[in-house]
């Protein structure tokens, strides 16, 4: 089931393909080889949702407030033990410490608002399109668009999580 914007010239599906990379899709479009549909994917607070989907979604939205106010214990405290978060021009970061101290040390953001523009969730899996407006501890301003996807395991904490940011690179 498409992302409903009720145009089918604008719908789309989170697709995932073999190496856990994750994509929003044209619902409109064939779905390329060695990609698959996360399966019945729904606007949040959609038709259908489940305990868990609520949670799920609860979870995603306390990270942002969390990460914005600067929260970074209680933070950490969402992911699991083993969690690993993907980004662009980073190793994977593996477990609780390394996630720490990317937060604490490695992160170049010093401050800043995430705005949830559209939220996307399916079984274990969020889905999250975004705008970030803040300042990076260079002091430079920094405004960008980006996409989350973050796996919830089944004690509600985050398994992984996968950072997405549009830039002009080609």
């Amino acid at each position: 089931m498409p992302l409903s914007h009720g145009n089918p010239a604008t719908d789309h599906l989170l697709l995932v393909n073999g190496y856990g990379q994750h994509s929003l899709w044209p619902a409109a479009s064939e779905i390329p080889a060695g990609w698959t549909s996360l399966g019945p994917g729904r606007l949040s607070g959609g038709e259908g949702d489940t305990a868990g989907e609520a949670a799920a979604e609860r979870a995603v939205r306390r990270y942002y407030a969390l990460v914005d106010a600067g929260r970074l214990d209680e933070l950490i405290a969402l992911f699991s033990s083993d969690a690993v978060y993907a980004r662009p021009g980073y190793a994977p970061l593996v477990g609780r410490g390394q996630l720490a101290d990317f937060y604490r040390d490695a992160r170049v953001i010093d401050e800043g608002r995430h705005t949830v523009v559209r939220l996307l969730v399916s079984g274990g899996g969020v889905a999250v399109e975004g705008e970030f407006a803040g300042t990076l501890k260079s002091g430079e301003k920094a405004e960008l668009r980006f996409a989350d996807f973050f796996a919830v395991g089944p004690s509600g904490l985050f398994v992984r999580r996968t950072t997405y940011f549009f830039a002009p690179l080609v």
